[in-house]
């Protein structure tokens, strides 16, 4: 009986961030350009943001949150909130928003792939 042939993949693709590379500076920056897209008539966020956002990272589950995140920081809501109940402060500052979830990640993937490549 003949062996099955596998095809080997043209591209092999591994997510070593955080294991060989920090990826915070690029994921704050992101956030910060999504946030500035999804709500223009705020003030845009500092870098004195990014020790909380650093810390509260580990609660977002996918990329979209995180605009929504650095929204909840400089909104001053409660790191121990953050922490204890991310889906709730995530869905309301949805709700108080001018973007659904979708919006906010069909701007989060055109920020971190489409800008870039663009050079901005």
């Amino acid at each position: 009986m003949p062996q099955p042939v596998h095809a080997a993949p043209d591209i092999l693709a591994l997510d070593f961030d955080g294991v060989l590379c920090d990826g915070m500076g690029e994921y704050f920056e992101t956030s910060r350009r999504t946030y500035a897209k999804a709500w223009p008539e705020a003030p845009p966020p500092g870098e004195d943001l990014l020790p909380a956002f650093r810390r509260l990272r580990p609660v977002i589950m996918t990329g979209w949150e995180m605009p929504l995140l650095l929204r909840a920081i400089g909104q001053r809501r409660s790191e121990s909130d953050i922490l204890r109940d991310w889906a709730d402060v995530r869905d309301e500052e949805v709700a108080s928003g001018p973007r659904s979830r979708d919006q906010l990640a069909q701007l989060e993937r055109f920020t971190a792939e489409v800008l870039p490549a663009l050079g901005t």
